[in-house]
C-alpha cells in the first residue's frame, strides 16, 4: 500500500472537510434530486445545512437555498415549489420556495419546531407534526403563587428520552396547513404522540402512527390510524402487539404499507413491511415474510447526518412494493411482490444505502450510497432499465488527496455460527512488519458493522493499527435467530464470537498480538468492559457512552426499563434468580479483574447509558488504583461522536488516539 505523492493519510481534522449528503428527493417527474447538503464549521463549532438541486441528465448542481439549517426538502406534486424547514426565522418552521425562482415564504409561526412535512396530492396543502403543551390549554389558576416555577414532576414512563432530554410535556399531534392562507389546523388530539402522517391519493385523510391507549409508555406498541380531514374523525387501522411506522397509501389508495413487527423478541425481533386494507377491515399481513432480515434496514457512519424514516415505495402498477435491507453487513434495494409476497434484490454491491425516494410514477429512485472509502453521495436508479447513476461527488477534493485502507473480510466459527468480521491494514502496512490492533465493537446490541464509511476506522489505519472489527450474534443481517441469539446472554456467546475474531487476527503477521487495543460504545462500550474484566490479552481500552451496571442502569436509562422483555430475564427485583443474573451480567461485578488501562469517555447528557454508569465504573478502578481516566464531555447525548458539537468529536478522537499511543506504541 505504497502512497503516492499527491496523496495523504486520513487526520482527526478531516471531519471538517467532509461535507454530508442526506434526504434525496426525486422531483415528480424524475428529472432532478434535492437533497440536503451539510457542512461543518470548525470555527463556528456548528454545523450548516442547505438545499441544493441536482439535474438527473446533466449532473449539475445548485444550490438552492442559503439558509444555516435547512432541511426536510418535499416537492409539491406538480413539481413547481419546494417545502422545507428551516431555522432562518429562530425556530424549525416550514417554509415554500419556488423552483422557478423566488423568495422562500414561511407558512408557520408556530411556537416550538414544525417537522415532517407532506404535500396533499392537490398541492393546496402540507401536513406536518407540531408538538403541543395541552396543558396550557386548559383552564387553571396559577397554582405557584404568582412566579414561574422551574420545579419538573413526571407520571408518565418516558419522562426523559436521549437526544431530547427531559420531558417539556408537549405532545407530536397532526397538523395539516393551506399553503396560500398559512393558518395551520390541529387534526389530532390527545395526551398521545401521533407521527408519520401520510395523504391518501384522494386528498382526504391522512393516515399516521400513535398509540393512543392508555398506559401507553408501557410497551413498544403502535398502531396505524386515519383521520379525516372534514370531520377530523380518527379510526384505527391496525391492532398490532409491536410498533408500526412509517405508512404508505398505495396508488389505488385501498391499501397501506407499513412497516413493523410483533415484538416478538422485543428489540431483537427483525421488522418486517406489512400491508392492510385502508379501512382497517382485514389484519395486517406480513408483506416481506419470505426474507428473513429485517426490513427496512441500514448501517451506521461517523460521517452522515438525518435519520431516514423509510416509507414503502409502491410501484406505480401497485404490484409490488420496495423497501432496504442489510444483509451481512451491505444494504441494497429489495422488491417485494404484493401478490405473493416474493422478494428480490434490486440493486447489488457491497456497500450502505440510505434514505430512499421515488418520483411520482415510482419509475426514479434516490438514495444516498456509500462504502468504506466514500462518505457518500446521491445516486438515482432507473427502475425499468435497472440503470444506476451516481450524481453528486460533493467530496471529491479531499478523497482525491487521501489514502484509505480497504477493509478485507474473513469468516471465523464459533459454535454453530459462522461470524462475519473485516481487518483493515494500516495504511502503511509493510511487508514483513507487525502492528498493533485495536478492536472495535459496535453497539445495540443489534447493531451492525458492514460496508459504510467510517472515518475513525480509517483514522486508526493513518496512525498505525490494524483495525478489527465484527458481527457477533446479536448482529443485524443475518437472520432473526442470529439476531435474537443475545437472550439472556450478555457476555456470554457474544464475547466468545468476538474473541474467536480476535484469535484470528492476532495470528496473521502483520499482526503484533503483544500491542493490542480495544474500543467501543454504547453496548460496545460494555462489551469492552466486560473483555478487560474477562480477559487480559489487550493493553489498552477505551469505552464510550458506556454501561457497566445492568442492574442500576434498568431504572436510570430512558430505554433501559425494556431490557427485561427480552434481553435480561424479567423486572431486575422479580426474585433473587433475576437478580443474580442482572449482576453476573454487568462488568462492575468484575471490577477487581480490569487491570488494562481504561479510558471512559462520557457524554454528561447521556439518558440512553447515563453518566452514572461511568462514574460507579471510574470510581471502583480509582479505588483499586488502577490506571483510568474519565472524561466527561458536556452538552452532549448519547449519539455525540457522529452528531456532537464539532469541537467535541474533534477532542474526542484526539484523546483516544493519544491513549492508545501511549499505551500501544509508547509515545506520549
Amino acid at each position: 500500500m505504497s502512497r503516492s505523492e499527491e496523496q495523504r493519510s486520513v487526520d482527526v481534522m478531516d471531519i471538517y472537510r467532509m461535507n454530508m449528503v442526506s434526504d434525496p428527493q426525486v422531483s415528480p417527474c424524475g428529472k432532478e434530486v434535492a437533497f440536503v447538503l451539510t457542512e461543518v464549521l470548525r470555527e463556528d463549532n456548528e454545523y450548516s445545512s442547505h438545499i441544493c438541486i441536482v439535474d438527473v441528465e446533466s449532473h449539475n448542481v445548485q444550490r438552492f437555498t442559503t439558509g444555516k439549517m435547512d432541511e426536510s426538502p418535499r416537492w409539491s406534486p406538480d413539481g413547481s415549489r419546494i417545502a422545507f424547514i428551516s431555522e432562518r426565522s429562530g425556530s424549525r418552521q416550514l417554509w415554500v420556495i419556488p423552483v422557478g425562482g423566488g423568495e422562500a415564504r414561511q407558512v408557520t409561526d408556530l411556537s416550538g419546531p414544525v417537522m415532517d412535512p407532506q404535500w396533499s396530492p392537490d398541492g393546496s396543502r402540507i401536513a406536518f407534526v407540531h408538538e403541543v403543551d395541552l396543558s396550557e390549554e386548559a383552564e387553571g389558576d396559577d397554582c405557584h403563587g404568582g412566579y414561574e416555577s422551574n420545579v419538573r414532576s413526571y407520571t408518565r414512563l418516558w419522562y426523559k428520552y436521549n437526544g431530547e432530554g427531559f420531558w417539556d410535556g408537549k405532545w407530536k399531534q397532526i397538523y395539516c396547513v393551506d399553503v396560500e392562507e398559512a393558518e395551520p389546523e390541529r387534526l389530532t388530539d390527545g395526551e398521545f404522540d401521533h407521527s408519520d402522517p401520510a395523504w391518501s391519493p384522494d386528498g382526504r385523510k391522512i393516515a399516521f402512527t400513535a398509540d393512543r391507549r392508555a398506559g401507553a409508555d408501557l410497551d413498544s406498541k403502535c398502531d396505524i390510524y386515519s383521520v379525516e380531514l372534514t370531520s377530523k374523525d380518527i379510526q384505527q387501522i391496525t391492532d398490532t402487539w409491536g410498533p408500526a411506522s412509517a405508512p404508505s397509501y398505495s396508488p389505488d389508495g385501498q391499501c397501506i404499507a407499513f412497516n413493523g413487527h410483533n415484538d416478538t423478541y422485543a428489540s431483537a425481533t427483525s421488522s418486517k413491511v406489512w400491508l392492510v386494507p385502508a379501512d382497517g377491515s382485514e389484519e395486517p399481513e406480513a408483506l416481506s415474510r419470505e426474507l428473513d432480515r429485517s426490513m427496512p434496514g441500514g448501517l451506521g457512519s461517523d460521517i452522515g447526518r438525518g435519520v431516514p424514516k423509510y416509507r414503502p415505495i409502491w410501484s406505480h402498477d401497485r404490484e409490488s412494493v420496495l423497501s432496504i435491507a442489510v444483509d451481512k453487513g451491505a444494504v441494497n434495494l429489495y422488491r417485494i411482490s404484493v401478490e405473493v409476497g416474493e422478494v428480490q434484490a434490486v440493486t447489488q454491491g457491497m456497500r450502505n444505502l440510505r434514505f430512499l425516494s421515488s418520483s411520482a410514477d415510482g419509475s426514479v429512485l434516490a438514495f444516498v450510497a456509500s462504502d468504506p472509502t466514500h462518505p457518500g453521495d446521491v445516486h438515482i436508479f432507473d427502475v425499468i432499465s435497472g440503470e444506476e447513476k451516481q450524481l453528486t461527488h460533493v467530496n471529491s477534493s479531499v478523497l482525491c488527496e487521501l489514502e484509505f485502507s480497504e477493509p478485507e473480510r474473513f469468516f471465523c466459527q464459533n459454535d454453530e455460527w459462522e461470524i462475519d468480521g473485516w481487518l483493515m491494514k494500516p495504511t502503511d502496512c509493510e511487508e514483513g512488519e507487525s502492528y498493533p490492533l485495536i478492536l472495535k465493537i459496535h453497539g445495540g446490541p443489534h447493531g451492525a458493522y458492514g460496508y459504510s464509511f467510517q472515518h475513525h476506522f480509517q483514522l486508526l489505519a493513518a496512525q498505525g493499527y490494524a483495525v478489527l472489527f465484527t458481527n457477533p450474534r446479536g448482529s443485524r443481517g443475518y437472520g432473526q435467530d442470529f439476531c435474537k441469539a443475545t437472550h439472556h446472554d450478555w457476555g456470554g456467546g457474544d464475547f466468545a464470537d468476538i474473541m474467536a475474531a480476535v484469535d484470528y487476527a492476532s495470528s496473521l503477521p502483520f499482526v503484533d498480538e503483544s500491542r493490542m487495543g480495544v474500543t467501543g460504545a454504547s453496548f460496545g462500550g460494555y462489551m469492552t468492559n466486560w473483555i478487560i474484566a474477562h480477559s487480559d490479552r489487550f493493553d489498552a481500552a477505551v469505552t464510550e457512552v458506556t454501561t457497566s451496571n445492568r442492574y442500576s442502569q434498568w431504572g436510570t436509562s430512558d430505554y433501559g426499563h425494556s431490557n427485561g422483555k427480552w434481553e435480561f430475564p424479567g423486572f431486575p427485583w422479580s426474585n433473587w434468580e433475576s437478580a443474580k443474573h442482572y449482576l453476573e451480567r454487568s462488568p462492575i461485578s468484575y471490577v477487581e479483574d480490569m487491570n488494562t488501562p481504561l479510558l471512559i469517555v462520557q457524554a454528561e447528557n447521556d439518558h440512553r447509558c447515563p453518566l452514572e454508569q461511568a462514574e460507579q465504573l471510574y470510581t471502583a478502578l480509582v479505588v483499586l488504583q488502577r490506571k483510568v481516566e474519565l472524561v466527561i464531555v458536556p452538552d452532549e447525548s448519547h449519539g455525540f461522536s457522529r452528531i456532537g458539537q464539532p469541537r467535541h468529536r474533534e477532542e474526542r478522537l484526539v484523546r483516544i488516539s493519544d491513549w492508545f499511543r501511549e499505551h500501544l506504541v509508547g509515545e506520549v
